[in-house]
């Protein structure tokens, strides 16, 4: 998945001319070609931070982002009431307690 990806959820009337194989895809300049970058951490740990409801990165896309990770140091949090900016507030009682786990655990 790519910024090219998230268009036609994003702003789905440039979504039939943006996207994977689309012709005006050279109109964005930052790929963000996060699936392929992803597969080539495998020895970081990572922590992933997916709002359900986010309306810049879809939840369909952080999920396939989840599934393409390769190291085994991964922790993933799902935030239901989220949106981009605002887990931190929105899910405190899951967002603060999860970003002190992953740094009691991976970070020294």
């Amino acid at each position: 998945m790519s910024v090219e990806d998230m268009v036609s959820q994003v702003l789905p009337p440039l979504g039939t001319v943006i996207g994977t194989g689309k012709p005006l895809n050279f109109m964005v300049t930052n790929k963000w070609r996060n699936v392929c970058e992803i597969e080539r951490i495998t020895d970081l740990p990572l922590l992933l931070l997916a709002s359900v409801h986010d309306e810049m990165v879809p939840f369909k896309q952080m999920q396939r982002l989840h599934q393409a990770v390769r190291t085994p140091r991964c922790m993933w949090v799902e935030f239901p009431d989220a949106l981009h900016m605002d887990a931190y507030h929105t899910n405190r009682e899951l967002y603060w307690p999860a970003l002190r786990d992953f740094m009691v655990a991976y970070v020294h």
